[in-house]
């Protein structure tokens, strides 16, 4: 493979921005965006100092818990690879094996474009190209690098970029009689320099990744709509978890946090919460009910009530800690992934990956032609076989992907 480092655009000037708890997380963002046919440097490149003017803290550095300027130039990757597989082949690559060929190497802390760094590597012999992305989460959360990427893009493709908001939350001084206890599933804890998700090990194991069609899973789960199956899907696959691991009696399921207690919808920082359900391992369809419920009014001040109560916490000066490892809660997310910004100019990407991991359990996205779901199973491995036996028996086109062996091999550079 043929690598190039070139100069995108100088650091660029911002007020130093304050982190907050949630912005402790110990793994950075890595994502690929495939394309079918072949991006040009030049467009791309233009595209990124677009989306840079309205991130410019994104070519600071982290310094005391803050993000601020750095003199120094920022530099992006440009790789040519002899590649010819098509992207059939290509998504059976283990994400280790993808992050080494598509993702920048993480630079020194400290050092000017630490924060973010981006390479597009073309396949012209199979006509394709990939983009892939290094983040640092505790400057951006996956919906805030979707703004980011729509920052980019929106010129190119005709669209308002609209406004985002970076600064993190203010936190209001509280009353000495406000004494709300935490959340379910959080609990008070001193300041800690380290993030919870330090502990989660599972998270930085190779996921279990398993696409599985729309079109089957409606069929099949006998489900009313997409948005249905998808529900009944998540419950299904908790109820087989809880039937391999008897003490996994609670699902945790992440729930973005925007737009709720006066958090911006365009909010750009690290944003969510955790709602706790139990665990029956009998009936699934009460998981489904429970899960619909999220997305009702009732369910959106319920979390909007859960964050309210953990940044209260936080500024009496105790933050809440998550204590869903040490109960061995199911983690749960279903965010969707934002696609419709990451068309650079030849369509949207034909494959499209988050390639690390902050936490384990299970996450349930569509592919970007949203044909498909893709069902990522952080867990034991003898939970990940059982789930995966049970997909196959259930949906027949089930398909792994990321599932070969990376033997270190073939480093591309």
């Amino acid at each position: 493979m043929n690598l190039r480092r070139e100069v995108l655009c100088p650091a660029r000037d911002f007020s130093p921005l304050s982190l907050c708890e949630d912005d402790r997380l110990p793994a950075d963002i890595e994502l690929v965006m495939g394309y079918e046919g072949l991006l040009s440097p030049e467009a791309v490149a233009a595209s990124l100092r677009k989306g840079l003017e309205t991130f410019p803290h994104l070519t600071g550095v982290l310094h005391r818990e803050r993000i601020v300027p750095v003199t120094g130039e920022i530099t992006w990757e440009v790789a040519e690879s002899d590649d010819r597989d098509a992207w059939e082949e290509l998504r059976q690559w283990p994400l280790s094996k993808q992050s080494r060929l598509w993702i920048p190497q993480a630079l020194p802390a400290g050092a000017s474009g630490s924060l973010w760094q981006t390479r597009l590597t073309l396949m012209p012999r199979a006509g394709i190209c990939v983009i892939g992305m290094r983040v640092s989460h505790a400057v951006l959360d996956g919906a805030g690098l979707a703004w980011f990427i729509h920052q980019c893009t929106a010129a190119t493709r005709g669209v308002e970029a609209g406004t985002v908001v970076h600064e993190r939350p203010v936190h209001v001084a509280v009353s000495a009689d406000s004494c709300d206890p935490p959340p379910q599933g959080y609990g008070a804890s001193a300041h800690q320099t380290e993030s919870v998700w330090s502990g989660d090990a599972l998270a930085r194991s190779q996921p279990l990744i398993v696409a599985l069609p729309v079109a089957e899973l409606v069929s099949a789960l006998e489900a009313t709509s997409v948005l249905d199956a998808r529900l009944r899907l998540a419950a299904l696959l908790c109820s087989w978890v809880a039937q391999c691991q008897p003490q996994t009696q609670e699902v945790a399921l992440w729930c973005d946090a925007r737009g709720t207690h006066d958090l911006p919808p365009h909010y750009t920082g690290n944003a969510g919460c955790f709602l706790h359900f139990p665990l029956r391992h009998e009936d699934p369809q009460h998981l489904t009910r429970l899960l619909r419920n999220v997305a009702t009014r009732g369910g959106f001040a319920r979390i909007s009530e859960t964050f309210r109560r953990l940044k209260e916490v936080e500024a009496r000066g105790t933050p809440c800690r998550w204590l869903g490892l040490e109960q061995q809660a199911l983690q749960l997310n279903l965010v969707p992934h934002a696609v419709k910004g990451t068309d650079f100019g030849i369509g949207l990407p034909r494959y499209a990956m988050l390639l690390s991991r902050n936490s384990s359990g299970i996450r349930i996205a569509f592919t970007p032609d949203a044909a498909s779901l893709m069902i990522e199973l952080s867990l034991p491995a003898t939970t990940n076989q059982f789930l995966l036996e049970n997909m196959k028996s259930m949906f027949h086109s089930a398909e792994v992907w990321c599932g070969g062996v990376d033997n270190g091999l073939n480093h591309g550079k």
